[in-house]
């Protein structure tokens, strides 16, 4: 036998099993009227052994009119005894598994009036799988779906991308118990062994009660459709305050956030398959109370024992953990998971906090962040002092003596203001000096002219010549 004969026949058996192990893809469930106005869609089934690639394969509408298959989510090569969803383009991103949708994806829901033919085929447009539902089936508005069952179709509960069930819950396979043929119960075995299938879920780990100014720490899980942990995508979260996050869903250690105004707060964490998709595939929400850090100290001891004593005077237990009593001279920080229940009290050794007296007058509680929460001797200042210093003043205010009418003119000017009144008693040494000058020198003057003699008529004397 020739090479080239031989290498025909490779060829032949190996495009005649290639065609055998397409042929083993069938339409195994179709949801034509979806109950809460979800959307419609039809499963496939791989029912032979070997994986098939589903790239560049059609979903057709009927008869003439077809669209390529568009993958979502999960593989395109669909595993022996793998199942996959074909749906609408808008309405993918509430299934899990293998997903595809179609452009010319439609299901009508009265087969009377409309044609129900279906299809699929591969690349080349060969059909391998078709079939013409029948509405009469009472499917609508229950939330069943056609189910092919023991090679029929009726109405069931609906799994996509999962085993068909009836409406008692048994499979598909528990319907073909009848023969005791070993490869039969090794085809069940492997069926009940296959996981189940389930949406992508996330969850939001953090306290439902924090401080404002105060971080608290946040964490988001997610879980895949076989319960594995989410590593493809991105995580979004917005904390309802103006600020949000998003990062790979590679990324999930736990952060801080911190709020700063009192009032409910609600978490929203997004897991997206891709960056391109704005439909999120799973989501969760927590509502956060943001309260004032109402802790306070309360009380100090004395020099023999200076302890220091903290209430917490809110509805609720506080975390204060890395909060720091400081004053001028020491630093105390408070250790990992330190809890002051609610309306509760804490006493604070001298000998844990190493604080002394000396430390009394500057005292202070402060938040991880370092801000004040309480001053210890500020709250201490008796109030009254302010009013003993207001009643003195009021008091001086009533011994000026009145003004009379003849002085007004003199007193307005000189007592328009305090400035006024400092400044004219700066001036008043020059004023003095300039007029004790001035006597001096008006002194000396009518000394001098009363030495000198008077002269009268009598005392000159008219010479001729």
């Amino acid at each position: 036998m020739s090479k080239k004969l031989i290498l025909a026949l490779v060829v032949l058996v190996s495009l005649f099993k290639f065609g055998l192990a397409e042929a083993q893809v069938v339409i195994n469930e179709i949801m034509y009227a979806p109950a809460n106005g979800e959307s419609e869609w039809v499963e496939i089934l791989n029912s032979g052994s070997d994986s098939i690639d589903l790239s560049d394969w059609r979903f057709f509408n009927n008869k003439e009119s077809s669209a390529p298959l568009r993958l979502q989510k999960g593989s395109a090569v669909l595993l022996a005894g793998g199942y996959a969803t074909i749906t609408t383009t808008a309405g993918w991103s509430s299934f899990s598994g293998t997903v595809f949708s179609s452009s010319q994806f439609s299901l009508p829901n009265d087969s009377s009036k409309y044609s129900t033919y279906k299809a699929i085929s591969n690349s080349e447009k060969q059909i391998i799988d078709s079939v013409t539902y029948a509405t009469s089936t009472s499917t609508s508005g229950t939330g069943n779906s056609l189910s092919k069952i023991s090679g029929s179709w009726v109405s069931a509960i609906s799994t996509p991308g999962a085993a068909n069930q009836n409406s008692s819950g048994s499979s598909n396979e528990e319907e073909n118990l009848d023969s005791n043929d070993d490869e039969e119960e090794d085809t069940l075995a492997t069926s009940e062994m296959a996981p189940k299938l389930q949406k992508p879920k996330v969850q939001i780990v953090s306290p439902k009660i924090v401080h404002i100014g105060v971080p608290f720490t946040i964490e988001g899980k997610g879980t895949g459709t076989l319960g594995e942990k989410l590593t493809r995508g991105r995580y979004y979260w917005n904390f309802d305050d103006g600020d949000f996050r998003e990062v790979k869903a590679t990324i999930t250690e736990k952060f801080t956030h911190t709020y700063f105004y009192s009032g409910d707060y609600i978490i929203t964490f997004e897991h997206y398959p891709d960056v391109f998709t704005d439909t999120p595939d799973a989501m969760a929400e927590l509502t956060i109370k943001a309260l004032e850090p109402k802790i306070l100290i309360s009380r100090v001891g004395e020099a023999n024992d200076f302890f220091i004593e903290l209430t917490n005077s809110t509805g609720h237990n506080a975390n204060i953990s890395d909060w720091i009593l400081i004053s001028d001279h020491r630093v105390f920080t408070f250790p990992k998971n330190t809890t002051l229940s609610s309306n509760k009290k804490m006493t604070i050794s001298p000998k844990v906090s190493g604080f002394s007296i000396e430390d009394k007058s500057t005292l202070k509680l402060m938040t991880p962040e370092r801000e004040v929460v309480f001053k210890y001797m500020s709250s201490s200042v008796p109030q009254n002092k302010v009013a003993v210093k207001k009643s003195s003043f009021t008091a001086t205010k009533e011994e000026k003596p009145l003004i009379t009418a003849k002085n007004l003119t003199a007193t307005s000017i000189l007592g328009q203001n305090k400035k006024t009144s400092d400044s004219s008693s700066s001036i008043v040494p020059i004023v003095f000096l300039l007029f004790v000058g001035a006597s001096a020198g008006g002194g000396y003057f009518i000394r001098r002219r009363r030495s000198i003699p008077q002269i009268s008529d009598d005392d000159f004397e008219i010479l001729d010549e």
